[in-house]
């Protein structure tokens, strides 16, 4: 393999697509989103990018594994029984596989991804 493989998020020039969650998934606004995928693995199993979103409120059901870097902005996530964490510019954590609760876009928010899906689902 050469250097070529090897990719800087910080200089990608990809521009992120638009999307926004389903609508019987908001539960707060309608938070436009973009999302860059940067890199995806030969078995398609692997993806880290680019996610932005504006502020907003959706059910989040997580089918695979994700590691989320925080570059701007303010997010809380919260379990089905109400517990919650509050992430801001310099956090990283792991939403496992089969989370189910809430994501909430408290200001403008810009991260880094990598998501693994397992092939057992």
């Amino acid at each position: 393999m050469t250097i070529d493989t090897v990719v800087a998020f910080s200089h990608h020039p990809l521009a992120p697509a638009a999307s926004e969650p389903p609508p019987e998934r908001r539960l707060e606004g309608t938070p436009r989103q973009g999302t860059a995928n940067y890199f995806t693995d030969s078995t398609r199993q692997l993806d880290a990018g680019f996610w932005e979103s504006e502020p907003g409120k959706w059910h989040a059901v997580s089918e695979r594994n994700e590691f989320c870097y925080i570059l701007e902005g303010y997010v809380r996530i919260a379990d089905e029984q109400g517990n919650s964490k509050d992430f801001r510019k310099g956090d990283a954590f792991m939403i496992p596989y089969g989370f189910k609760g809430t994501w909430q876009v408290l200001e403008f928010t810009k991260k880094y991804y990598v998501i693994f899906v397992p092939e057992s689902r």
